[in-house]
Parts: structure tokens; C-alpha cells; sequence
């Protein structure tokens, strides 16, 4: 009995009261991952509303074959890498290692040891690799001089933002691709975010723009997701939760 006006209103109340009054700060992927993965969702769905310019694939959410999880933006470490990608983590990180002209001992450490896993079992290489893959991820961070106790934009404390499991560090993506990133640096998954979408698959919007950078007025670093990156992305969610409470 309801027209439309009213139906979208109370759809808009809906949305509010799930969704807009949750403490954005204390979200994290060890201690509130449920509601990490709602608000993305969330903010995901509010993205594509307001571009107008497409729908949002719900059914992307509910088919059976892909689960969707939550994917580190800036990685964790390589230990998970499984033996048979050693190599191939390892070109693909040389690569953006030559785009940041990092330290050429470096790089030649790497093609030693993709040379040495050709002739030798990986099995026999796990520590030479782990080593490694550290001192790669170590250069491959980005190394934060801005340590002011408040965040210019989302106002939220920098202690929180630097957190590896912050929401800040946070994007949903199904856990075929997830696994396929591995836990490699941000230019490397950046890299296969652009390759997914140009083979046809379906990236999550917000996913997309956060890898993209979309959501950073002057990124400074394209291989790195630092405390600014962190601090607009998360202003862009607040801004999406403002934007409902408006309606209402």
C-alpha cells in the first residue's frame, strides 16, 4: 500500500540501522571479521548505487561456487606460498622490485635462487625462500614518516590505521582469486586485480578502486598502500554511511 517514495525511505531506514552505527575504528579481521566483511559488502553495494551508472550483480553474492572472503590489501607475509609458486612469486616480485630501482643485490639474490629452484626440490629451498620473501615484502614497505595521532580525513586514530588487520587493510574478493594472490606486495596484487577484470571476471567495485587507488585524491605510490591510502579509503566508507543516514 506503500508508493515508492515511502518504500525506498524505509528500505534506506533499513540499511541504517544494520549498517551505519557500528564503530568503524575497533573493525578488525581477527576480532569482528562477520561485520568486516558485512560493511565492505555494504560499502561495495552503496558504490555502485551512487555511480548510477551500472547495477550491483547480488547474485554475485549467494552462488554457491564462490565464497567470498576477506583479502589483506597490504600482504601479511610469503610463508603461505605453496612450493610450487616460489618461482613465480619470485618474478613477479622481481619486477616491481626493478619498477621502485631498489638495491640490484637484491634482485640478483632472487634470479640466483629461481635458478636454483629448477635444479633443486623446493622442499630443500622452504628456508632460502622464506628468508627471502621477507627482505622483498620488507622493501616492498612502505616506510610511514607520517605518524600524527589522528588521520587527516577519516579521523581515525594512526594506531588503528597501521594495524594489519584493520578494516583500513581490508577488501572482499572470492577465495579462488584471494588464494591466487597469495601474499604478495600491493603493486603485485594491484597487477592481478588489472588482469582479472581484463579477462571478464567480476571484481567487487570498492575492491577494484582501493587496488586502483581510486579512492586516493594524489597517490604518491602506485606499489604501496599507505597511511594515506588507508585513511581515504576508509573516508569514503564513512562517507558512503553518511550518505544513507541522509535519506532517512
Amino acid at each position: 500500500e506503500s508508493n515508492k517514495t515511502l518504500f525506498v525511505k524505509y528500505l534506506f531506514k533499513e540499511i541504517e540501522e544494520r549498517f551505519c552505527y557500528i564503530k568503524i575504528e575497533d573493525l578488525d579481521y581477527k576480532n569482528s571479521y562477520n561485520q568486516v566483511e558485512k560493511t565492505l559488502v555494504f560499502f561495495n553495494v552503496m558504490e555502485v548505487y551512487r555511480s548510477k551508472t551500472n547495477r550491483f550483480p547480488f547474485k554475485q553474492l549467494k552462488v554457491k561456487e564462490i565464497k567470498w572472503s576477506l583479502e589483506h590489501i597490504h600482504p601479511q607475509n610469503a610463508l603461505d606460498v605453496k612450493q610450487s609458486e616460489y618461482s613465480q612469486w619470485l618474478e613477479d616480485h622481481k619486477k616491481v622490485l626493478k619498477t621502485i630501482d631498489s638495491d640490484d643485490e637484491l634482485t640478483d639474490r632472487i634470479e640466483n635462487l629461481i635458478v636454483e629452484l629448477k635444479d633443486t626440490n623446493a622442499k630443500n629451498l622452504k628456508l632460502q625462500f622464506e628468508d627471502l620473501s621477507r627482505e622483498v615484502l620488507e622493501n616492498l614497505d612502505y616506510k610511514e614518516n607520517n605518524m600524527e595521532s589522528i588521520s587527516k580525513k577519516s579521523k581515525i586514530p594512526f594506531e588503528k590505521l597501521i594495524g594489519e588487520h584493520h578494516i583500513s587493510n581490508m577488501a572482499l574478493l572470492d577465495t579462488k582469486k584471494n588464494s591466487s594472490l597469495g601474499n604478495s606486495a600491493f603493486g603485485v596484487k594491484r597487477k592481478s586485480i588489472i588482469d582479472f577484470e581484463l579477462n571478464g571476471l567480476y571484481i567487487p567495485n570498492a575492491t577494484k578502486n582501493s587496488f586502483l587507488k581510486y579512492y586516493s585524491d594524489y597517490p604518491k605510490h602506485l606499489n604501496y598502500w599507505t597511511l594515506e591510502d588507508r585513511d581515504e579509503y576508509l573516508f569514503k566508507i564513512q562517507e558512503q554511511m553518511n550518505f544513507v543516514k541522509t535519506k532517512i
